[in-house]
């Protein structure tokens, strides 16, 4: 509810001071409480990838930074998706067991992956356009409910398999929780995208502006 009326009251070339100090905040907040569950859930813990985004979607406007993205080596291309993937099968392992990394964590995954939609975005040297696969594309229509409601789909599809015992190796974590958590918040997603966005995308003709 505040992020609008930060972008509202601030110049957009200062808007790198609120991303910044947003971050900063997130990555105190992380810092002094150094708790999973709140490193994890809460606000003021993940805020910080919010300001993330939102400086790379700031910086890309510049023309520098969007030719260097232009123009990305297709060997920088592959160092970065080889990180995120990396990351991706190795978060525990490569960050929970420290301080200092448990702390940096989630600002730093932020920047791998905004660095992955930049490059997906404005690279000429991209190996592949994910624009191009048409089903995932089709997904952005339902991206909120996706963002926002995910974590529903991932802790009921865990809590069930607890239950029948499921999780009890790695692949079955990896492979069958992983599809399961994605096909049930597929679900959630479109049903929020029907009954409860699409009634306020309506209300959007009835509050734009004109010059």
């Amino acid at each position: 509810m505040l992020w609008p009326l930060i972008l509202f009251k601030i110049p957009t070339k200062k808007y790198w001071i609120p991303f910044s100090l947003i971050i900063i905040f997130s990555i105190v907040f992380r810092a002094i409480t150094n708790s999973d569950l709140l490193n994890e859930h809460h606000t003021f813990s993940c805020i910080g990838d919010m300001g993330v985004g939102a400086f790379g979607a700031w910086l890309i406007r510049k023309e520098k930074i969007g030719l260097i993205f232009y123009n990305l080596k297709r060997y920088l291309i592959v160092i970065l998706y080889l990180l995120f993937f990396i990351i991706f099968f190795f978060r525990k392992e490569l960050f929970f067991d420290v301080y200092f990394f448990r702390v940096i964590e989630r600002p730093l995954i932020s920047v791998i992956i905004l660095l992955v939609i930049l490059e997906q975005n404005f690279s000429k040297n991209s190996f592949y356009k994910m624009k191009n696969f048409k089903i995932i594309s089709k997904l952005g229509i339902i991206t909120y409910g996706l963002y926002c409601l995910h974590f529903v789909g991932i802790l009921f599809t865990t809590t069930i398999m607890r239950e029948i015992h499921l999780l009890d190796d790695l692949w079955s974590v990896i492979i069958i929780e992983t599809f399961i958590s994605l096909i049930i918040t597929l679900l959630i997603a479109k049903i929020s995208y029907r009954y409860f966005e699409t009634p306020f995308l309506r209300l959007k003709t009835k509050f734009g502006y004109k010059k």
